[in-house]
Parts: structure tokens; sequence; C-alpha cells
């Protein structure tokens, strides 16, 4: 009966100092970026902004991958970790200012004025309605 009993396993859990090694063998590695790849995602990122886009984490991943295909990562996450890093840092955008006298708004007003004209031969009755 002894023999039975002493070779069974007993379940136990983890005592204090197991639990510490535990978690210290499960610490994730820091993050780390050679100087090139430090170089090239800063470039990438004034290169995007030079080209009056947003520079969304999306955009300057997809930028590095076309221009670096072997970059250390394909994660957004570890992406924005390397960009903290380096000590970017989100901002809001301040409001966007649309310029009223741009060839565009300039067009786009001359036709709905020419709409309104046209309507007003047909004799169309056109109603404004504020919502704001």
């Amino acid at each position: 009966m002894e023999e039975k009993n002493g070779s069974k396993r007993i379940l136990r859990s983890t005592t204090g100092e197991e639990e510490i090694k535990l978690s210290k063998a499960m610490i994730i590695p820091k993050i780390s970026l050679s100087e090139y790849g430090k170089d090239m995602l800063r470039y990438v990122f004034h290169l995007v902004l030079s080209e009056k886009q947003y520079s969304t984490l999306l955009r300057l991943l997809t930028s590095l991958k076309e221009d670096l295909p072997d970059f250390t990562t394909n994660s957004i996450t570890t992406l924005f970790k390397y960009l903290k890093k380096l000590g970017f840092v989100y901002r809001k955008t301040t409001s966007v200012k649309v310029i009223l006298d741009s060839t565009y708004f300039i067009a786009e007003r001359a036709r709905y004025f020419h709409r309104l004209n046209v309507l007003e031969e047909e004799g169309a009755l056109v109603y404004y309605q504020d919502e704001s």
C-alpha cells in the first residue's frame, strides 16, 4: 500500500519562488531596431508628410514594406511601439482650414449657381431649409 501511495504524483500549486521564476521567463524581449531601421522609419514618416497625406500607422507600414520588404515588423502595434520609442507623439490635428478661393471651390460655386439658373428658367420652385 505504501509503495502505491509513494509512486503517485502529488499535484500542488507552485510556490512563490517558482512563480517569480516563471514570470521572469515569460518577459517579452525589449524592442530593438537598428540605426538603419530607425533612420528609414523617420524617412518614410517624413516622406508621407511631404506627400500631404495623414501619416496613419497603416499607411506608414505599407510604405515601409514597399521600400523595405525585409523590415523587421509586420504589425501595426509593433510599429506604434517603434515610433513611440523614437519620440513620435500622437497629436490631434488642428481643424482643417478650407481655402474658399481655391480653383475647386470656385468651380463648384459656379456649377451650383448654374444649376439654380437652370431651375429658375424651368419655373421650378426652390425651397431653402436651414437644419443647422
